[in-house]
């Protein structure tokens, strides 16, 4: 899904909010490299524990898992079952995305 917005049409303080916005998205998601940022192992801790514990709820290895954490692409089915099962709070973002 692409969202195209016109700038043109928008008030100061919304520009400013999107512009922030996709700063952070930079900061946390860099263009043009493989690795993760360490924001998903954060994240994986802060919302179950341990990867051990993720795991365990995705039905793979914890060897798979930290491979996701460290940069390997994560299947589409298994980014939204990490979305489902931390109720919302680990989203995964495309390069490009409006948030």
């Amino acid at each position: 899904m692409k969202l195209e917005l016109d700038l043109n049409n928008l008030d100061r303080e919304t520009l400013i909010q999107i512009i922030k916005n996709q700063q952070g998205m930079l900061e946390r998601y860099p263009l043009g490299t493989k690795k993760a940022t360490p924001i998903f192992g954060q994240q994986v801790k802060e919302y179950f524990g341990t990867q051990t514990k993720l795991a365990q709820l995705l039905g793979v290895s914890k060897g798979c898992l930290s491979k996701w954490i460290q940069g390997e692409k994560i299947p589409e089915h298994r980014k939204q079952q990490i979305t489902g099962l931390s109720g919302g709070q680990i989203k995964f973002y495309n390069v490009g995305d409006v948030i």
